[in-house]
Formats: C-alpha cells, structure tokens, sequence
C-alpha cells in the first residue's frame, strides 16, 4: 500500500479478491450473494489486465511466467504436504482460500520466463545469504515487489471500473482511479530505477537498517514494501493523505533458509530521512525485542505472508493476533475527506508489539 488501503486481498492464481464492506457500518453488509458477483470480477479483471509483453524487456511473449513474490524456497522450508497457510487462517474471510500449494501461493505475471529465471538471480539464491546482501541483491528484491504492487493496482483497477458499473458505493468510496495512478506512476518509476541499479546505470543505493540471520527456520515468509505511518512516539513518518509529500517503503523480508532465517529491512537512500527517529529507537531495542517489532509491524500493515501449517493450533485463535491482522484490512478511507486522526495513530501504534505471537522468535521454530 501506498497510498490507497487494499480492499482487494488475495490477489493471486489461489486466492479469490473480496470487497470486505462488512467492516464499515457507514457503508453497509454486503451479502454473501453480493460479495461472490464481485469476486467474479476478480476473474475477468485478471485477464482484462493481462499484458501480452513482458514488462521487463519488453518482448511478446505468448504466455507470461507465473512469479512468485517470495521465493519459492522459503515457502518450501515451511510448508507441510507441500501447503502453506495464507493470512486468511486467522480472518477467516468468506470465499478467500486459507491455505495454498507452495506452487500457487503469492504469485504475480508480469514477466517472461526467461526474465523471471534471469533477473532475480542473486538475491534468489540461499547460499547468497551467508553474508550481508549486495546493492544488486536488494535491488532486485525492490524490484520484483514494485512488480508485484503494479500487477496488484492493475488489477484491482480494473474491479473497481467493474464493479461501480454495479454499485455506486464501490464508486464513491473506493473509486479513487487518481490515488491508483498516482500508485502506478510511483511503482513503475521506482521498479525502473530498482532495474538501472541493476545495470549498473544508476548510482543510488539501498540503506540496510537490519540484517539478522537466525540459527533456527522461522515458521513465516514475507517480502513487501511497508508504508510506516508512524513512529514509536506516534509522530507521522508518512502521509498518506497529503499528496504533495513522497511516500517511502521500507522494504522487510523474512526468508526461511534450510536450518536458518533472514530477517532484514532497508530503504532507498532517499527515504532514509522519514525513517531517522524510527531507527534511532529500533536499535535501542533488545534483539528480541527487534524480532517482535519487525513480526507486529508485518502483521499491521501487510497481508502478505504464508505461514507454516506447523504453527500451534491454538495460536490461529489469537484474539490480539487476529485483530492486528485484520487491522489494514479494515481500515477504509474517503480520500477526498481523509485526514490523520489520533485514532489512526492509535491504532497503529508500534509500542505495542508484544501483544501478539513473536513467529520470529525460537520459541515458534519449526523443525
């Protein structure tokens, strides 16, 4: 997310995209008869927006590779009879699937096979992770989210032009098409500069905050970009809602290895400044504590990560847990109106990261 909140989840070859209305009495319950009509617009919204080139050398292509936003591996090292369990096994979403096969699970088309083997290369690479990453390793871990974020805001571009066709409340509370293209226009001018760097024809360089490799396999997988709002002391680290300012993420991944973890955060260099006093106070932080921050953070403000079906069962009724999660997915916004509130502020409030299951600590290791 950067600028629009993400109604749309589970935007995959598994998953099935829902307009979660429920939440917001203002707008209203939509039945579930409703909700299935719009999760068939998921369905032609994906191939509507399907691209017949691939958007990283540009070639026709007859068919796209079907990539996958984490690595393939780290799914792998925490699955069970091949699956893995999506965000869903806490909300428990209507139609949305709560497990998938490691083949299927957060993938995105926007390049060729012959890409998608090629330009991910480095940071793909387990044995790469022995010391910390390289500038070319955190380029392209950038570089494949803001492909991901772009296949995500076409597609969902697409639902809402079908979708408030149907109903005028998908049009006025969530057909923001300007907030989308300004998305758009952020994800491809930051995926082309995540390319040069790449290339070696840009000398911009990623700052890394945090590099933690752990002796024991962590039973979660994650890489996204996270949009901080705020910082420890509630003091705004991006806006949102003013569209003069930029936006920067940070970008976090957790990457189960066999017998070990990474857990690691960096910036572009030109972000760093928002992200100062936030990092002054994190490295103050027992790295225990920086464990349990990182893990809260991913829980607040993302939805994508798989989980390992070897996680107690008793944590999956988490209530704490399962209302950080759902969190951002409740969270809806007339940006014509919007402001940050002290209620927002409060409800992602980062002091309060012991509150749910650390998965990034021993004690949730999985064999």
């Amino acid at each position: 997310m950067v600028r629009e909140n993400m109604i749309i989840e589970s935007l995959d070859e598994e998953g099935v995209g829902i307009f979660n209305l429920s939440r917001d009495d203002d707008v209203g319950e939509l039945s579930i008869d409703e909700i299935k009509r719009y999760n068939n617009y998921y369905s032609q919204a994906r191939d509507k927006s399907k691209r017949d080139y691939c958007f990283y050398c540009g070639k026709n292509v007859n068919g796209l590779c079907k990539s996958h936003f984490i690595p393939k591996f780290c799914l792998k090292n925490i699955a069970s009879n091949g699956n893995v369990k999506s965000i869903n096994s806490l909300l428990h979403l209507p139609i949305i699937k709560d497990s998938a096969g490691v083949n299927n699970a957060g993938t995105f088309q926007l390049i060729c096979r012959e890409c998608d083997s090629r330009i991910f290369h480095d940071y793909e690479n387990p044995l790469n992770y022995d010391t910390k990453p390289t500038q070319v390793m955190m380029a392209q871990i950038a570089m494949k989210n803001y492909l991901k974020y772009l296949n995500k805001r076409q597609q969902e571009k697409e639902i809402y032009r079908m979708a408030s066709e149907q109903n005028s409340l998908i049009h006025e509370f969530y057909g923001n098409e300007e907030i989308q293209n300004m998305d758009i226009s952020w994800y491809t001018q930051q995926f082309e500069l995540a390319k040069k760097r790449i290339l070696g024809m840009d000398s911009g360089k990623y700052h890394l905050y945090c590099f933690t490799k752990l002796d024991y396999v962590v039973p979660i997988a994650f890489q996204s970009g996270i949009v901080c709002l705020f910082d420890f002391e509630g003091k705004i680290i991006n806006d949102i809602y003013n569209f003069s300012s930029l936006i920067w993420e940070l970008h976090v991944c957790i990457f189960p290895l066999d017998g070990s973890s990474i857990v690691m955060i960096f910036v572009d260099n030109a972000g760093m400044r928002k992200y100062t006093d936030f990092f002054r106070k994190f490295k103050k932080l027992s790295e225990i504590d920086k464990l349990a921050l990182v893990n809260y953070m991913i829980f607040l403000y993302s939805e994508d990560m798989y989980l390992s079906p070897q996680i107690p069962n008793e944590v999956w009724n988490n209530k704490k847990l399962i209302e950080v999660a759902g969190r951002s997915l409740g969270t809806y916004v007339d940006f014509k109106k919007a402001k940050i509130t002290h209620g927002i502020a409060d409800s992602f409030n980062l002091n309060k990261y012991n509150e749910i299951p650390n998965f990034l600590s021993s004690e949730y290791q999985i064999q």
